[in-house]
């Protein structure tokens, strides 16, 4: 996967999608097993997170261009 930057509309920061990948729960009360979800990481510092990726994708990111 081509890792692509991407720029929070509303804090301004700047992340990288890393990969796409499947959440493992058997937690019945928060996210259902196999939930599709977005690994990225902020460019300011480095840390990772992982988002739903129906948040990632609902409009509140902005495609910037390639990562380098």
């Amino acid at each position: 996967m081509k890792k692509q930057r991407w720029r929070h509309k509303k804090r301004g920061s700047v992340v990288v999608e890393l990969f796409r990948a499947r959440l493992q729960t058997a937690d019945p009360g928060g996210l259902s097993d196999m939930h599709p979800m977005v690994v990225y990481r902020h460019e300011a510092d480095g840390t990772f997170w992982v988002r739903p990726a129906d948040e990632f994708d609902d409009g509140r990111f902005e495609l910037e261009n390639d990562a380098r």
